[in-house]
């Protein structure tokens, strides 16, 4: 690779390791596309995404991802971020898929509670969903899917494994026990599943001791 940035390892590396790692893949395209290229469709009205590194692109020619390469370590940490990052908005694609229940949505905004101002709506909208459910949008049915991915990527133990505490789910950044609890609670369903796609694991009921775990963990 003549040049090392975070868009040429997106493009030229994390596809392959994500080609790899789950063969549902195989004959996916996945694109990396720049904040800077599409600002478009990174609008600040996009809630949480508008301060993340990344959100979640559908198309017809393939899986996108979009990332802030601006905001990305060029250390050894670079693959890493990048790589968390792809399967993270692709666990997205295929809870999307299938339509799962969903958790409740935020209770809706008074007037009063959100600005007016466009460049105020996603900072107040974060704050809202922060106080009132963190982890909208990356519930048990997320928490479950990832430790699939998690647990395929160790086998597959190709290009860097990922471990159970490095799988951008759960922990309190969504207001959640740490992922380790969670791992516990799932116990041996990701061996038992290795040989489903993860759309067929998702469509599979969430295990009873895992959604009683996360139902006490948000009621808390």
């Amino acid at each position: 690779m003549s040049e090392t940035t975070p868009r040429t390892v997106a493009r030229q590396y994390v596809a392959e390791w994500m080609h790899r790692v789950l063969p549902e893949l195989q004959d996916v395209a996945i694109h990396a596309i720049g904040r800077d290229e599409r600002p478009d469709l990174w609008h600040p009205v996009n809630g949480r995404d508008a301060g993340s590194w990344g959100h979640t692109l559908f198309g017809h020619d393939g899986f996108s991802f979009m990332a802030d390469f601006d905001r990305m370590p060029t250390d050894n940490r670079l693959l890493v971020v990048l790589r968390d990052l792809a399967v993270h908005e692709y666990a997205h694609v295929v809870l999307f898929g299938i339509e799962p229940p969903r958790p409740p949505r935020p209770p809706q905004p008074q007037e009063d509670d959100v600005d007016d101002d466009d460049e105020t709506f996603a900072a107040s909208y974060r704050h809202l969903v922060a106080t009132y459910c963190p982890w909208f949008d990356h519930a048990d049915d997320f928490i479950r899917i990832m430790l699939h991915i998690g647990h395929r990527s160790t086998r597959a133990d190709w290009m860097g494994r990922m471990f159970p505490w490095n799988v951008m789910a759960a922990g309190p950044m969504y207001g959640l026990s740490d992922i380790s609890e969670y791992i516990v609670a799932l116990g041996d369903e990701p061996q038992r599943c290795e040989g489903m796609t993860l759309t067929d694991v998702a469509r599979t009921p969430i295990p009873a001791v895992f959604g009683a775990f996360f139902r006490w963990d948000t009621s808390r």
